[in-house]
């Protein structure tokens, strides 16, 4: 589906499900990590009812703390009817059956866009906000990322060094993705982007030796990696890159979707940025 269409799909979901007083807020849960952490920061903590089998993981998580004392599930229809969940913040991909089930018994799934920027993130975090009851509070929220979002523009000095972003197994993301946008955001020019690579994609190592680049930029190689993306993290190409280019490593948990805790990472990036190359030309 087009992100416009899942948006107003968002955003229907929203008013349709819009409590009529702040004291009847609807039972909400998560099947997503990156909705855990929406919730976590948006909800009334007495109306969550689950959060996803992920809550509780320090690499994709900001609240493993708080999500302990949550039920944490897979997201299957039996276990959000068993828990009284009116509405489940899920992905947008592999939701359907169980959006399907969950409707037969009154539960509303509503997938999460993949927002590709923050404007994008602002209307997704306020739909989600005015569905479970919380309007002011995802106002609040908006407002709070943009300010910080501008505290870092206004603070951006040049020059925007070029930085090759890797996730194990070589993943990388070009334009149109919240990563480039936050890599934008933070002052760096993205590999991918300059390529022309567009949305999630990869930068392979005969790649990134043949192009200038000032920085490497990892997220989640602190994760169980296994495979194929093993491999690439031993890599001898990628450990050289390493040694001869500064690597600033993002917190994978700051940037696991786009949403409202994506400034973390631009935050991170930015003062990295500041750290490395200061205002030199």
């Amino acid at each position: 589906m087009p992100r416009s269409n899942w948006r107003a799909s968002l955003l229907g979901m929203a008013f349709a499900f819009a409590p009529v007083t702040s004291a009847a807020l609807p039972p909400v849960a998560s099947s997503s990590y990156c909705g855990d952490q929406i919730l976590l920061r948006l909800a009334e903590p007495d109306q969550i009812k689950a959060l996803s089998r992920f809550a509780a993981d320090r690499s994709v998580t900001l609240y493993p703390e708080a999500a302990a004392r949550y039920p944490l599930i897979g997201g299957a229809a039996e276990e959000l009817l068993r828990l009284g969940a009116r509405i489940v913040l899920a992905d947008s991909w592999g939701s359907g059956m169980t959006a399907a089930l969950a409707a037969r018994f009154g539960i509303k799934v509503m997938p999460l866009p993949n927002a590709a920027d923050f404007e994008e993130i602002a209307a997704n975090t306020i739909a989600i906000a005015v569905a479970i009851g919380r309007e002011e509070q995802g106002r609040a929220l908006v407002a709070e990322m943009r300010d910080r979002l501008a505290a870092v523009s206004a603070g951006a000095q040049q020059p925007q060094p070029v930085a090759v972003y890797w996730r194990p197994g070589g993943g990388s993301a070009g334009k149109g993705t919240f990563v480039d946008a936050a890599m934008a955001a933070g002052g760096w020019r993205n590999l991918a982007t300059a390529l022309g690579r567009d949305g999630w994609t990869d930068i392979d190592l005969e790649t990134f030796l043949a192009n200038r680049v000032d920085a490497v930029v990892t997220s989640f190689f602190d994760m169980d990696v296994r495979g194929e993306a093993a491999l690439f993290g031993r890599h001898p190409v990628f450990r050289a890159a390493q040694q001869r280019l500064p690597t600033v490593v993002v917190p994978g948990r700051t940037w696991t979707c786009g949403a409202w805790f994506t400034v973390l990472a631009v935050e991170r990036l930015a003062a990295e940025r500041s750290r490395l190359f200061g205002q030199r030309r």
